[in-house]
């Protein structure tokens, strides 16, 4: 089979989502408030269609010769062989929370909320948040919640896709998370913070060698993390932030891959006139890792910066001009290992992301 333009698909569907909240806040009790949620939403994939020159509908061998050679643009739509059939999922969720001020220096908050999905079931997931003025500038925070990732439509219901197919059985990912935070206020112009963390997650969703998505098992992951934001003048401020993850596959032992262990972030912005404002924000992002089967070459690190100029004459009229990656870093995020690189398909030196480029605009308030 020759593909002289190429292998083409033109996927195509309208989304749509209905969405119906409400919430009933009590503060009837001294120091004790009690918020209650309700609400309803439906979601969902219409009228797909799909134009195609491969795979099933197209270049079955029962009705066309083996040496075609496909130039043709086929409508699979509305047959077995299009990408995915409709999809609609209806949720309805209720939540409950209540904040004590217990004390002076102690505050709790203490919530639950329950899911219900028509497409794989329901979920419980509670929260917890223990908060303790030690001083007028140290504050400890205790936390621990749980929480969950629904399956999407695309991991769900996938059927004729070249590169993943959907599980119908999958079920969702979820995790539960333990946090101790420390906020310190230096003085009025510094202030930081360091979170030590823990996460346990389970089912999480991935392809396997077949290319069709499965709950894999179970991830741990401990780090942490510090912030300082610092008002160096009236017209110089400040955020660092830089965090540490050890994350790993239980049943494997292994790194769990895709994720940087080390990342770093930096936000400087001057006012150096009264209506001019210019941000630099710096990412750096290290210690990726392949899964164990993926031979290809170690996943570059890479730092990325942003500048922006801000003309804001009054509160109605503003100019800004952003330059994205200024130094073309090559960036590239992490593309999952398949035997479709074989064939030149496929993403093999991984996602290649924006090199330099500069956007300008100007924004007006009626």
């Amino acid at each position: 089979m020759n593909f002289p333009d190429g292998v083409i698909g033109n996927p195509i569907y309208e989304s749509y989502r209905y969405r119906l909240n409400s919430a009933l806040i009590f503060s009837g009790f001294d120091n004790h408030r009690i918020r209650l949620g309700i609400g309803a939403e439906r979601a969902g994939l219409k009228d797909v269609r799909e134009f195609k020159n491969f795979g099933p509908g197209v270049l079955d061998v029962d009705t066309r010769p083996f040496d075609l050679v496909s130039d043709e643009i086929i409508d699979v739509s509305g047959t077995p062989f299009v990408y995915t059939p409709n999809f609609e999922r209806d949720i309805w969720y209720v939540s409950l929370q209540g904040e004590w001020q217990v004390s002076d220096d102690w505050a709790l908050t203490a919530g639950v909320r329950y899911d219900k999905y028509s497409d794989f079931g329901s979920t419980v997931n509670p929260r917890l948040a223990l908060v303790y003025s030690a001083t007028d500038k140290l504050t400890l925070k205790a936390l621990y919640g749980s929480a969950f990732r629904a399956p999407k439509a695309a991991e769900l219901v996938f059927i004729n896709n070249p590169t993943t197919l959907g599980n119908p059985d999958l079920k969702s990912e979820e995790i539960q998370t333990f946090e101790l935070v420390f906020d310190y206020r230096f003085n009025s112009k510094l202030k930081g913070s360091l979170n030590a963390f823990n996460y346990e997650s389970d089912e999480l969703i991935e392809l396997d060698d077949t290319f069709i998505f499965q709950n894999i098992g179970q991830q741990d992951g401990k780090g942490i993390e510090a912030e300082l934001n610092w008002r160096v003048s009236e017209k110089l401020t400040t955020r660092i932030n830089v965090s540490f993850l050890d994350a790993q596959l239980t049943d494997s032992n292994a790194d769990k891959d895709q994720v940087p262990r080390f990342s770093s972030f930096l936000d400087l912005r001057y006012q150096f006139a009264p209506t001019w404002l210019m941000s630099v924000q710096s990412n750096w992002i290290t210690g990726r890792e392949r899964q164990l089967v993926d031979a290809r070459p170690t996943i570059d690190d890479y730092h990325k910066v942003d500048v922006t100029l801000l003309w804001e004459p009054d509160r109605q009229w503003s100019a800004r001009l952003t330059a994205r990656n200024v130094f073309n870093d090559d960036i590239r995020e992490p593309s999952p290992n398949t035997a479709l690189f074989s064939l030149g398909l496929g993403f093999p030196n991984d996602f290649p992301m924006e090199g330099r480029n500069v956007v300008f605009s100007i924004s007006y308030l009626f």
